[in-house]
Parts: structure tokens; sequence; C-alpha cells
């Protein structure tokens, strides 16, 4: 086993394509920063890289940009104990400053097994969940529509109610505007019989093969009638239909197993977990 550090996020994307595109969903965020990375030189702040077997095939690959967690991925759950290792010393030696990890359970159990220089606080654990084809499911009466500038306030005020409920990062409705009034066409409503919007979700992310569904949200009084799943059935529908679009995918909160249920109802299935690891 070897490690290998690519000079920037441009050399990471160039060499590991392929892998990185055969599970576009599961290495969207690191791609996505090595791609906001392209041209940035090595530094202790900012790198990619991967460690490589004894036939230089990678067998796992990481990111890091100060000040987030460093990303991290094993294409080889069976060489989590080589390599994790291998990225530790490298991290310990020359210094880098993560604030943790965004990685699976197993590796995360590894990193701070292996580190003694920090100790390591789990934080919010995800799953990585894909959807490819739908499953056959009863739909509530309703009608399912593209959002308009219309319904801006009302997306803004769930927007800041999804954060309260599902995040560790509260969101005001100044910022839920500013992040919302020019990406309207990405999101979705369902409305019931009365024409009443009862649920919303929004493609918050465009890649090559797929999109990522989030912000997935059912008015309080109207949970548990169905109407999450239709919204998601028929976004998944469009999508799959109209677009080059080959998966969505999603991340879920594991511990809210009435969406995993309904995820999984509609058709998604869990690829990876994603735990977030604060290093104290």
């Amino acid at each position: 086993m070897k490690l290998l550090i690519c000079h920037n996020g441009q050399e990471f994307i160039d060499r590991f394509k392929p892998v990185l595109l055969a599970h576009e969903v599961v290495y969207q965020l690191l791609m996505g920063k090595a791609l906001a990375n392209a041209e940035t030189p090595y530094a202790p702040e900012c790198f990619f890289g991967a460690v490589l077997d004894d036939a230089d095939r990678p067998v796992l690959l990481f990111g890091h940009k100060a000040p987030f967690r460093m990303h991290v991925h094993s294409l080889d759950e069976s060489t989590i104990e080589a390599t994790v290792p291998l990225l530790v010393s490298y991290i310990i030696e020359n210094q880098i400053p993560i604030a943790g990890v965004l990685c699976s359970d197993a590796i995360g159990s590894v990193f701070a097994a292996c580190d003694p220089t920090r100790s390591y606080q789990r934080a919010i654990s995800m799953d990585i969940m894909e959807l490819r084809e739908l499953n056959d499911i009863p739909l509530v009466h309703g009608h399912f529509r593209p959002a308009t500038e219309a319904d801006l306030d009302l997306i803004c005020r769930w927007h800041v109610d999804f954060n309260a409920e599902a995040t560790d990062s509260p969101l005001d409705y100044a910022k839920a505007y500013a992040q919302n009034k020019d990406r309207i066409s990405d999101f979705y409503l369902f409305e019931d019989t009365t024409g009443q919007i009862v649920a919303m979700a929004c493609i918050v992310r465009k890649l090559l093969k797929g999109c990522c569904i989030s912000l997935v949200y059912t008015d309080p009084a109207e949970r548990g009638k169905g109407y999450c799943a239709t919204l998601m059935h028929y976004l998944a529908k469009l999508q799959l239909e109209t677009t080059d679009y080959e998966y969505l995918g999603l991340f879920v909160d594991k511990a809210n197993p009435i969406s995993n249920h309904t995820y999984k109802k509609v058709g998604y299935v869990i690829l990876e977990d994603s735990i977030e690891f604060d290093r104290n």
C-alpha cells in the first residue's frame, strides 16, 4: 500500500474519474470539493489523494479543504485496517489541520483508534441513498407540479423549518430567501385535492449521471398521509423519464426511520453511511 497526494483537485479528478463516476452519488461531495479547487496547488489546508494497492489501484480516496471535515471513502472495506492508518500517519506527521472526517462508520472507528493525538466525536449520521428504478406504490390523490415565483415565501419558511428539524445549522428567513430566490425551478411541490400545498422537495445538486434531492418537507399538519412518498415518486418518475439522468440520490438522517422507510418504499436503496466525526 502507498499514499498518493495529487498536485491539485483537477489531477485528482482526471486520475480517478472512472472510479468516481462509477459511484457518483457516493463521491459527489468529494468530487464537488475537488472541482471547486481544481487549480488550487497542494497545501496542508487543501489537498486530495488516494491510497493505492500493490497494483496501483485506488482503495481509499480522500480530500481535505479547511476548515471543513476531510472526506474519506473506501473502495474495499477489507483494506480499511491497512489504508486508514497510512492516511492518519500522514495527517499527524504533517500537522494537517483537519476539523474531523466525513466517512463510513468503519473508517471513522479506525481513524479514532489510530490517532493518539486527538479524540473523535460522532456527530450527524446519514445514509447515502440512490434510486434507479421506481417501485409500484399506492399514490395519494392530488397534484404534482414545479414551483413558481409565487411559492417562494412558503418555500423559504419551510426551508427554515426543515433546517430546524433536520440539521444542526439554524437558518433564518433572509438566508433561506438568498439561497432559494434563483433556484425556484429546482423545487417541486405536491398539492392535496383542495389545492393546498402539502409537501416540497428540491434538486440541490445536478451531477453528470444523476441528481441529488434534499429539502424534502411535509407540512406537519399533513404528515402520515402519503404525500411525501407520492411527491418523491412523481419527482423520480419525471427525472428518469424526461432527462438523461440514470439515478436520483439523497442523504437521509439515520435518526429518522420514518423518512428512511418512505424513501425505501419509493425505490431508494442505501449505498453507504456518511457520518460526521469531529476531531477534538
